[in-house]
């Protein structure tokens, strides 16, 4: 068959198929095999290749698509551009992953130029999101190309002076898409050493302009001074932003391993309190649970009994505890402790189904008939979902 015939027939064959048969043939044929990944490296991965190109060329062709003809004339659709841009970026985290995280970085830069682009010259409808959806796919990619360890320090250099130098992005800002500052500030973090980056960390931390992120500063300079050997400069760090929960996680990490309990059982006593002024729900709780865990890792029965019946009541009675604790306290005193404690908590009687759901499984029957019928929440559909457990002993009482 000469090249012409082939030709006409690869423009007939459904590419799809074709693939399908250059897959199956290349498993029964090592030799093609180690040929086509050579090839394909070729033109993906090693230095030279065109996908770089290919990619940033993809995310403007989705432009085209995004753009719309309606009764007032052309305007952008973000939802297309999105969906559209969700492919390109799928493509170029494979390549990533297959060694080429220029390809990605660009694709992320491309992406956030073309997106700046358009608020510019379309002003589109962002009702439902789709620019920050696109914002943060792109930057997540740009992030995750810049760390790779296939990409050199002069590359991810010459990205982060397009991103600076780059008019388009500027209207992204313009709408309040974090800051350009910012992003400059952390890409430029991924490209200096360890000493190099100290001064510009501190010159963050200072600025105070990124309190909602400050922590992941503060670690990253924890990290390149316990790695230039500075372990007292770190340890200072540490006591200065000890009011950050994640720093404190750190100290409270660094005192269990030197197994300093009385100082990491300080720190999160500390924690604790610190979160119940602020009234933040979830660092409360994440501080008592490691507490629970100390006194656990200490072998300290009673103070894990404590720390456990403070979740237990934190947590509304959860089912979690109750098993633990029954776990701790001993058969002889369990029920006599269990009961105290219900009944000790103030307003527990408004958590109806978990503490129902504890009398069952004590077949505590007078509690369970007490809570859900004469207590002072009663509703009817508790006395549907308990009767079952009730018609025994309290049948009477319920038929009335």
């Amino acid at each position: 068959m000469d090249t012409t015939t082939l030709d006409k027939l690869i423009n007939l064959i459904n590419i799809n198929d074709l693939f399908d048969f250059l897959k199956k043939y290349a498993k029964k044929h090592p030799d093609f095999q180690k040929e086509l990944e050579t090839y394909m490296k070729k033109e993906c991965i090693e230095p030279g290749n065109s996908k770089v190109f290919d990619c940033r060329q993809d995310v403007m062709d989705a432009v085209d698509e995004a753009l719309c003809e309606g009764r007032y004339g052309e305007w952008f659709s973000l939802g297309e551009f999105e969906s559209r841009l969700d492919e390109v970026f799928e493509t170029a985290e494979n390549l990533m992953e297959m060694g080429n995280p220029e390809a990605a970085l660009a694709t992320g830069v491309q992406a956030l130029e073309t997106l700046g682009t358009a608020f510019d010259e379309y002003q589109p409808d962002d009702s439902y999101g789709y620019a920050s959806m696109i914002y943060n796919k792109a930057t997540d990619l740009i992030f995750a190309a810049a760390k790779h360890p296939a990409i050199d320090r002069e590359t991810v250099e010459e990205y982060v002076e397009e991103i600076e130098e780059d008019e388009d992005i500027d209207a992204l800002f313009e709408y309040g898409f974090d800051s350009k500052d910012n992003l400059i500030m952390r890409l430029s973090l991924l490209t200096k050493t360890a000493e190099e980056r100290i001064p510009l960390l501190d010159k963050i931390i200072k600025s105070g302009k990124h309190d909602h992120d400050l922590h992941t500063f503060v670690e990253q300079k924890i990290k390149d001074l316990r790695e230039l050997g500075r372990d007292n400069e770190a340890e200072k760090t540490i006591r200065k932003h000890i009011t950050l929960p994640e720093i404190r996680k750190i100290a409270v990490d660094a005192a269990e391993a030197k197994k300093d309990y009385a100082e990491a059982v300080n720190l999160v006593e500390e924690g604790i309190a610190v979160a119940r002024s602020e009234r933040h729900y979830k660092n409360e709780l994440d501080w008592m649970k490691r507490l629970q865990m100390l006194y656990k890792a200490m072998g300290n029965t009673e103070k894990e009994i404590e720390a456990t019946t403070d979740l237990f009541v934190k947590e509304y009675f959860s089912k979690e505890y109750y098993q633990q604790l029954k776990s701790l306290v001993s058969p002889s005193k369990w029920k006599t402790f269990l009961l105290n404690l219900i009944d000790n908590v103030e307003d527990a009687d408004r958590h109806t189904d978990a503490i129902a759901n504890i009398y069952i499984a004590e077949k505590e029957w007078d509690r369970l008939y007490h809570l859900v019928v004469q207590g002072n929440h009663t509703r009817i559909n508790d006395l549907d979902k308990y009767a079952v457990h009730l018609r025994g002993k309290h049948s009477a009482e319920m038929l009335k």
